[in-house]
């Protein structure tokens, strides 16, 4: 996935790449596990107040935020 850490044009959340844990990826290596199976990179999104997670996009290849107030994701 490609895109740099970016908060929202709110500064309420901050979008970046979560990469799986190098743990989880040794062990589905160790386990054989197929290439669609392994742990893969998600689009994170963070609220800022609270610095929780309070989502996770798969399948992102790229992202970027547009517009004013929340923004949108594209």
């Amino acid at each position: 996935m490609s895109g740099s850490p970016t908060f929202s044009p709110d500064s309420k959340f901050l979008y970046f790449p979560l990469l799986p844990l190098k743990a989880e990826v040794e062990k589905a290596r160790a386990d054989k596990k197929p290439p669609a199976e392994m742990p893969k990179t998600v689009l994170a999104v963070v609220d800022v107040s609270n610095g929780q997670i309070v989502k996770k996009i798969e399948k992102a290849k790229n992202f970027r935020l547009v517009g004013e107030g929340a923004g949108l994701l594209v």
